[in-house]
């Protein structure tokens, strides 16, 4: 998404130094198109100076700056407009890209909090899975079970301070 973002933007950067390139040009065909005119002026207040020949190639030349001109006229204002369809697109897509990064943030936290349960839920069975192979030594029943067993073995039933005969601590 962002690749064409960067596109676009490049593509608008593009547009925009065309369009100044074209504004040069029309300057300078502007100058050119006046100082032909002045020219042209002085040629006509100075009789004699210039042929029928040279008016018709300054008046061809005329013609064909001002074609130019009028072409590269077209040419700015469809650059312009192109801009602004590209400001509104790039608009969109900056929209866009900070919703996709709002549900990324999002789901990158819901993603943590999976992984934390997973973790938690292997200690789980871990721990089950130690108890079922081990059942005398993990059980708490198991335990207390063993312990009143050796309590009345050694006949210790009735010291409830022994330390065999305690119950188990809880862990």
């Amino acid at each position: 998404m962002s690749d064409l973002l960067a596109s676009r933007a490049r593509e608008f950067d593009d547009s925009a130094k065309v369009i100044e390139s074209l504004k040069q040009e029309k300057e300078m065909l502007i100058a050119n198109q006046k100082r032909l005119e002045d020219e042209l002026v002085k040629a006509k207040s100075a009789p004699g100076t210039l042929l029928p020949a040279d008016m018709g190639k300054l008046v061809a030349e005329n013609t064909r700056l001002k074609g130019e001109l009028e072409t590269a006229k077209k040419q700015v204002e469809t650059l312009k407009a192109e801009g602004g369809k590209k400001d509104a697109e790039i608009a969109s897509l900056k929209t866009q890209i900070g919703g996709i990064q709002a549900e990324l943030a999002k789901l990158r936290q819901e993603n943590t909090d999976y992984q934390t349960q997973v973790a938690e839920l292997t200690v789980k069975l871990k721990g089950i899975n130690s108890d079922i192979q081990n059942p005398a030594t993990k059980k708490p029943d198991s335990r207390l079970a063993m312990r009143t067993r050796r309590c009345a073995i050694s006949s210790c039933a009735t010291s409830a301070s022994s330390s065999a005969c305690s119950p188990p601590r809880s862990s």
